[in-house]
């Protein structure tokens, strides 16, 4: 067993993302992450005080093993575990840069669609500013 597993036993194997999810603070600065858990049972997310790890432990399997079988939920849990993935795995300055790269569009069209790096185009963007 993996260590999330030893954590969440009742975890279904179809949605154990939420374990590893539960236990990384990602998901306390993303809504949708929150909504994640608040999806799963919105009176049990209410009662453990909005704590995902918690919540859990303390859910029944059987409300786990139902969402596991939903269409609707897996669907967002699939999306959103897939961006939860990327972020994690992607390097942190590289996530920053793109984040700032997003917020101030500074880049030209002819610049930004060139073969340059990342780095160098944010070096061409503060020069052109």
């Amino acid at each position: 067993m993996t260590h999330i597993q030893n954590l969440f036993p009742n975890l279904p194997e179809r949605i154990s993302g939420l374990g590893e999810l539960a236990e990384n603070l990602w998901w306390s600065w993303n809504p949708d992450a929150r909504m994640l858990f608040k999806m799963v049972d919105r009176q049990a997310w209410k009662e453990s005080g909005h704590n995902p790890d918690k919540m859990l432990k303390e859910i029944p399997a059987e409300i786990l093993s139902r969402v596991a079988g939903d269409p609707d939920y897996l669907r967002h849990y699939d999306l959103l575990l897939s961006r939860f993935l990327y972020e994690r795995d992607v390097p942190l300055d590289h996530l920053l840069l793109q984040e700032f790269l997003d917020v101030v569009h500074c880049i030209p069209t002819d610049i930004a669609n060139c073969d340059l790096d990342l780095f160098s185009q944010t070096f061409l963007c503060f020069h052109l500013i």
